[in-house]
């Protein structure tokens, strides 16, 4: 999303800088050059530092579990999240995806915590774009992506930026590395690389969007993280178990979906190519999205996903 919106004010040529989580850390940023917009992806973390973030401009995606070692509690999480609209402009504008909010935590959240709901828009379903699909990148589609473009929108109106540019911008998007990333596409198989996914939450969004998938899932799970994939069961053709936990993965998928206890990224890539060649003539996607931490056997997440990069290549 982040990206997103900098491409839009970049292809609009404006003078535009990106940082935070993701680009240049925030403090390297030319913040003194007042003419120029800054695109930030904040953390809970950085959030729940900042006493004063003032912006015009807020977002907040779907908030799932995440962090709870640090923050203790989902709502601590969720109210660290929420900073993000408390530097908002008297003439600033909000937007607070709610339709992944099926028990209203976030919403119930938000109430207590008495913010101006003024000029915060709520987001509480999922919102159709009628674009056609031949204009948009293949790194925006899905249902998941329907809300960001919605937000895409409103903020190149925001920005008195044409439709034009913002059809160009959504339909040249490259999407960002190890984030449902497709790496390669040979005959009928296509290989995704979703290494950012450390949650089951993030994997959900990449399991709607495939079917008959190779799913390599492992690592390290956060607490309280749950694997519910009873809905996803005629999607998954096989799981592939990688990591040092394989116990707690094995556990929660056993009874629902066929699986393999790979332990390593190698052997899970192979063993899952042997499979789609059983059925060479079904689109089929092998797709690393471990629903879980990269530090019981990589660096970071990053280099997680290089390595599955590196063994596609090599293998396929």
């Amino acid at each position: 999303m982040c990206k997103l919106i900098y491409d839009l004010l970049k292809n609009s040529k404006k003078k535009v800088y990106i940082g935070g989580n993701y680009g240049t850390p925030v403090l390297n940023l030319p913040y003194k050059e007042k003419s120029a917009i800054f695109v930030l992806e904040l953390s809970s973390y950085q959030l729940d530092y900042s006493l004063r973030l003032t912006s015009s401009v807020s977002i907040l995606l779907n908030i799932s579990p995440d962090h709870i070692e640090r923050h203790k509690s989902f709502e601590k999480y969720i109210l660290a999240k929420l900073k993000i609209f408390k530097g908002l402009t008297q003439t600033g504008k909000g937007f607070l995806d709610l339709s992944n909010d099926n028990q209203s935590k976030i919403f119930k959240v938000l109430k207590s915590a008495k913010y101006n709901q003024r000029n915060i828009q709520l987001i509480k379903k999922n919102i159709h774009h009628h674009i056609k699909d031949s204009l948009i990148s293949a790194a925006l589609k899905g249902l998941h992506f329907n809300n960001c473009l919605y937000i895409t929108l409103q903020i190149a109106k925001l920005f008195k930026i044409s439709k034009k540019i913002y059809l160009k911008t959504i339909k040249d998007f490259r999407g960002l590395s190890h984030r449902q990333e497709i790496i390669k596409i040979k005959n009928n198989l296509t290989f995704v690389n979703d290494s950012k996914a450390t949650n089951f939450a993030s994997t959900e969004v990449a399991l709607n969007n495939y079917k008959n998938i190779h799913w390599i899932v492992g690592g390290i799970a956060k607490e309280k993280d749950k694997i519910t994939i009873k809905k996803f069961k005629r999607s998954i053709l096989k799981a592939y178990i990688i990591g040092k936990n394989i116990n707690f993965f094995l556990k929660q998928i056993k009874n629902t979906i066929e699986y393999n206890a790979s332990h390593f990224l190698k052997n899970a890539l192979l063993s899952a190519l042997s499979e789609t060649k059983k059925n060479p003539d079904l689109k089929q996607v092998i797709l690393l999205s471990p629903s879980a931490a990269s530090f019981d056997q990589y660096k970071n997440f990053e280099h997680r996903g290089n390595t599955f990069k590196q063994l596609v290549k090599k293998y396929s």
